[in-house]
């Protein structure tokens, strides 16, 4: 927080995404997408400070000029918490999730403002089966963070792990989405959860604008070509599948897929 201007802030979306990918490499990506156009509101990276009558540029207040720190963004992790975080991250890359999960508890303990030790505890949590301690923490993410899109994310990532809720879940990734419009994980992963509650034209939208911010989401164009196929859009689907193959180089799930509807 702006110690000067007192503004609320919010982690931008390249500051999730690193500590992500350097906690868990690609897995933490592993789902995709979220939402409908109408639905969404604007997304702008940084603060709303009180001295202000706007939105904020990611370097702090306009008006008063007082630069934001990382640690005031709680960007920067505490030192007492950083050996217990480094350790669950080689822990994690090494598949040891129960060993990972106990270091991120004495992290929390020593940090409870460093938005990746939410989301490694989420993660791990999850990893382990214990999801009573997944809902736990990314209830306190959203507390912590209540403006900010990764804490919905989660919510959402934690219902579908749990209890496969695909209405619950959605609404947590159209919250998402409607915090940051950009990324394109949230409207994929509403676009899964239109699919599986059967709502094909929707989660078609919904995938349309996720591939619309990543035209190489393999995920993406994939369940928007099995949408076709229902929809009877031979061709579009076809398009999208030898796309994907062109992406992942093979694909063996594609690759059936493909020659299904090619198939007289």
């Amino acid at each position: 927080m702006c110690s000067r201007c007192k503004p609320r802030l919010r982690y931008g979306r390249y500051a999730s995404d690193f500590v992500l990918g350097r906690f868990l490499g690609g897995w933490g990506f592993y789902f995709v997408g979220s939402d409908l156009a109408k639905d969404l509101k604007p997304d702008v990276i940084g603060c709303r400070c009180s001295c202000s009558s706007g939105w904020l540029d990611s370097y702090g207040c306009r008006k008063c000029r007082h630069v934001i720190s990382n640690e005031e963004k709680g960007l920067k992790i505490n030192e007492d918490a950083r050996e217990f975080y480094h350790k669950a991250h080689d822990a994690a890359h090494n598949k040891d999730y129960n060993l990972a999960h106990s270091l991120l508890i004495e992290a929390f303990g020593k940090d409870k403002n460093f938005p990746g030790i939410y989301e490694g505890l989420i993660v791990t949590s999850i990893r382990i089966g214990n999801y009573e301690d997944a809902s736990r923490y990314a209830e306190l993410f959203l507390t912590k963070m209540p403006n900010n899109a990764r804490p919905y994310y989660w919510m959402g990532r934690v219902v579908l792990a749990k209890d496969k809720d695909y209405k619950s879940a959605l609404r947590y990734f159209k919250d998402a989405a409607n915090l940051d419009a950009d990324n394109y994980l949230y409207y994929s992963l509403c676009g899964f959860c239109y699919y599986k509650l059967g709502s094909y034209s929707v989660a078609l939208t919904s995938l349309n604008l996720a591939l619309k911010r990543n035209p190489k989401d393999f995920k993406s164009l994939i369940l928007r070509a099995d949408i076709y196929i229902k929809l009877g859009s031979k061709t579009e689907a076809i398009n999208d599948l030898k796309y994907a193959l062109e992406i992942a180089g093979e694909n063996a799930a594609a690759r059936k897929l493909l020659e299904k509807v090619k198939a007289p």
